[in-house]
């Protein structure tokens, strides 16, 4: 033996002799160590040199999925080379058949569980890989022994290795349909939790629950073990549910509850489910009152929302009276923030004088297509804003109505980038309000319009059939003369009359089979995404008019108006102007001369 591989063998038969826990890292970081000290540091490495460099820098996958070698194990590393090719370390090209014959004398030989494991599923995953042979299973079964060998031996230091550890020996079990020694590894996972888990730890405990019979493996379990499964859980579940310290906790209680909820669901034992998810509310009702109202109602909402997964609609209905308290609290303590933004005068009236330049019609269709948000745009500023404030793009964010209800959720840029775009369209107009009653009102000052003016330019449409003219003067009366409540409920009802009329002009549907038998008209919102509609719109003016009318991420007025969800003050000149600039929009689509 050369002084390398002398080294070498020192490394691996100190920790081969080690009673305490460590993991390969530790010895590929020595074996390393030794590498790149070695003398001769340019000659070739030796196979033992080579063998056990590999075999502890690979790393481990994940149950059921493949690594980039179509294996278990893979490089630990992956990067591109100055040439743009892709590079791994290990690489698969530097494991041969001598390396495997290596491997399965290792596997023979050494006697230290943690080693013997590494070596013999090397063996049992890439021999195939490299010789095209298949592996002789007693490395199958030798990896299963000792891992075991090494959970039960208490040389496992960290629950998320050890859960690796046994997810792999059951896997491999499984495979061979070695089922006694499936068994085993189940007694195994039983065991190692009994004697590590802890309720302050949530990681060192349910990880029988999850691997054994979340994972569907009941069958390798006795009676006696999935009743001590569940019993544990259950105990658990009453110590951190205690609502006096030093066991009370409440995300505890919960990722408990619904581990045995979920248990109790497939068995059809509905009384259990009951009384867990009892437990479960009772404890997030009890924390909920004591924290700040938004972040109560937060929690609450999610109870609710879990209570009705579920199935159970009576203990969600039974919590909504907390649920409200807490919204309507939050929105009392929800803190204004704003942002001063200054014009000059004569900025102004230049902006108004351009606005209403021209004749009413042009000064209308000017004023229509000037406030409507152009949706590539905004895309961009979404994803300038989040390239500036990269942590607060991450955030989800939640929409709350005036009483404290959370009414939508917008994720995070990444994940949601549509209900950004929605939101920030939304708050632009929120922006552009003032803009809007300006260049209106100075329209029909300079212009001397009234409500019959305003109708002509509608009616020109064939959006606006004659027969709604009579609500739509009303409605239009009711605008001119700042009577805003009555044109809001009567406008918009108008402009999704026009909407479907649109639709029914390009062949598109607008019935679906009602609940009773009958033929219900699709809702606004479903008429907004027909494709025939978003091609002779435009897709900009069909997301505007969801952002405006439908959608709970913006202003979703056609809902919150027909359904009572806000109060007078809502029914002012913003909402109203926004309405009427809807219908200037449709009221420029012209019908094509019959000959195109």
């Amino acid at each position: 033996m050369n002084e390398s591989d002398a080294k070498v063998d020192g490394i691996l038969s100190r920790f081969e002799n080690r009673t305490d826990a460590f993991d390969e890292q530790e010895i590929a970081d020595a074996i390393q160590d030794a590498l790149w000290k070695r003398a001769g540091k340019s000659a070739e490495l030796t196979l033992r040199e080579s063998a056990e460099g590999i075999a502890f820098s690979v790393a481990e996958g994940n149950v059921g999925e493949k690594s980039r070698w179509s294996t278990y194990y893979g490089p630990k590393n992956l990067w591109k080379a100055e040439d743009g090719t892709e590079r791994e370390a290990p690489s698969i090209d530097k494991v041969t058949e001598l390396i495997i014959e290596y491997w399965q004398g290792r596997a023979d030989a050494c006697t230290h569980p943690r080693m013997r494991i590494r070596y013999a599923d090397l063996v049992w995953d890439l021999s195939r890989r490299i010789t095209g042979k298949k592996p002789d299973v007693r490395f199958a079964q030798m990896a299963i022994c000792a891992t075991v060998q090494l959970i039960t031996g208490g040389h496992c230091e960290h629950s998320r290795d050890a859960l690796r550890k046994l997810k792999r020996a059951l896997s491999i079990a499984l495979s061979i349909k070695d089922m006694q020694r499936a068994g085993a590894v189940c007694a195994a996972v039983i065991e190692y939790e009994s004697k590590t888990a802890s309720d302050d730890k949530k990681r060192t405990w349910g990880l029988a629950y999850d691997l054994l019979i979340e994972g569907r493996h009941e069958n390798l379990l006795t009676p006696d073990q999935e009743r001590r499964i569940i019993a544990d859980l259950e105990a658990r579940l009453a110590r951190v549910a205690n609502s006096e310290p030093p066991h009370f906790d409440p995300f505890g209680a919960e990722s408990t509850a619904l581990r045995l909820a979920r248990y109790y669901r497939r068995k059809n034992l509905m009384d259990d489910l009951r009384r867990v998810m009892n437990t479960y509310t009772h404890v997030w009702i009890k924390i909920a009152q004591k924290a700040m109202p938004l972040l109560g109602a937060a929690w609450l909402e999610k109870v609710h929302r879990t209570l009705l997964d579920f199935g159970l609609r009576a203990e969600a209905d039974a919590m909504e009276p907390q649920l409200r308290s807490l919204g309507a609290r939050s929105h009392d303590n929800m803190a204004t923030i704003s942002h001063r933004v200054e014009f000059s005068a004569k900025e102004i009236e230049e902006f108004a004088n351009e606005m209403t330049a021209g004749t009413w019609p042009e000064a209308l269709a000017r004023i229509a297509i000037h406030f409507l948000p152009d949706h590539v745009e905004a895309k961009e500023q979404v994803l300038k804003i989040a390239d500036r404030s990269p942590t607060m793009s991450l955030f989800s964010r939640r929409i709350i109505d005036h009483r404290g209800r959370v009414v939508a959720e917008v994720g995070s840029v990444q994940d949601d980038l549509d209900g950004r775009l929605v939101q920030h369209i939304a708050e632009d107009l929120t922006f552009w309000r003032p803009f809007l009653r300006l260049a209106l009102e100075r329209a029909q000052c300079r212009h001397n319009a009234n409500t019959e003016s305003y109708l002509v330019f509608l009616f020109q449409s064939p959006a606006f059939p004659p027969e709604n003219r009579p609500l739509v003067e009303r409605g239009i009366r009711a605008f001119v003369e700042q009577d805003f409540a009555v044109a809001i409920h009567l406008l918009i009802p108008q402009i999704e009359a026009a909407i479907r009329n649109l639709v029914i002009a390009g062949g598109g549907p607008v019935y679906e089979v009602g609940r009773h038998g009958g033929t219900n008209l699709r809702n606004l919102d479903k008429l907004l995404s027909d494709s025939r509609l978003v091609e002779s719109l435009t897709e900009r003016i069909a997301l505007y008019l969801r952002v405006l009318l439908t959608d709970q991420r913006g202003w979703n007025l056609r809902n919150i108006v027909s359904h009572g969800l806000v109060g007078p003050v809502a029914f002012g000149s913003p909402v109203a102007d926004r309405i009427v600039h809807a219908l200037l929009l449709l009221a420029r689509l012209r019908e094509r001369p019959s000959n195109e």
